[in-house]
C-alpha cells in the first residue's frame, strides 16, 4: 500500500482536482488551457492508477473512498502551513 500512497502524493503535487475515475487525458492545465499530460504521460499514469486500484481492492472494499482519502492526506502534506 506504500506504492499507492507514493503515487497519490505524486499526483497531489501535479493536480488538485484528482478523481480516481477520471482519465488523465482529460486534465487541463489551467495556466495554458492545454492538456496537462501528453499521451505518453497519460498512459503511464493510467497504468499506475490501474495497479493502485488493483492493490487497494485487495485490502479495502471501498477503494474509491480510500484513494480519495489518501489523495486528500497527500494534499494536506503538500499545503504550506501558516506560522502561528
Amino acid at each position: 500500500m506504500e506504492d499507492v500512497e507514493t503515487f497519490s502524493t505524486q499526483i497531489a503535487g501535479e493536480i488538485k482536482d484528482f478523481h480516481p475515475q477520471y482519465d488523465f487525458r482529460l486534465y487541463i492545465n489551467p495556466e495554458t488551457n492545454q492538456p496537462r499530460y501528453t499521451e505518453e504521460e497519460s498512459v503511464v499514469r493510467e497504468t499506475l492508477m490501474d495497479k493502485c486500484l488493483d492493490e487497494v481492492a485487495k485490502h479495502n472494499p471501498d477503494l474509491y473512498t480510500y484513494l480519495l482519502e489518501v489523495f486528500n492526506l497527500a494534499l494536506d502534506k503538500l499545503a504550506p502551513t501558516s506560522a502561528l
